[in-house]
């Protein structure tokens, strides 16, 4: 398995190391590390890959935790353009976003 910046195996490194890192109190650190993800992501595989749909999606749970409500719906409504072009309709995960959409309203 190769783990270069621009392997996909790189990049749900960083999705799987926020969790953690929410959970210790590490927000902030968790944000830029999507954030840099986002942007190896955009560079490497494009806006449409599904991980990207994970980042975004992930970026926007942190951005809640950091209590910047303003962007949280913009964020997950490109975690579900993205997931609708990735995947079926009826997918988990996207399942999984529109349950996080619920919450805010």
């Amino acid at each position: 398995v190769e783990y270069t910046k621009q392997s996909p195996f790189y990049i749900k490194a960083l999705i799987n190391v926020c969790k953690p890192l929410e959970r210790v109190g590490e927000i902030k650190e968790a944000n830029e590390v999507l954030k840099r993800g986002m942007n190896i992501c955009v560079q490497t595989l494009g806006e449409n890959h599904f991980l990207m749909a994970q980042l975004y999606h992930n970026y926007a749970n942190v951005n809640e935790r950091l209590g910047l409500f303003e962007r949280i719906l913009h964020v997950y409504n490109k975690s579900v353009e993205v997931c609708q072009k990735s995947f079926e309709f009826d997918h988990p995960f996207l399942a999984k976003v529109f349950n996080n959409i619920g919450y805010l309203c």
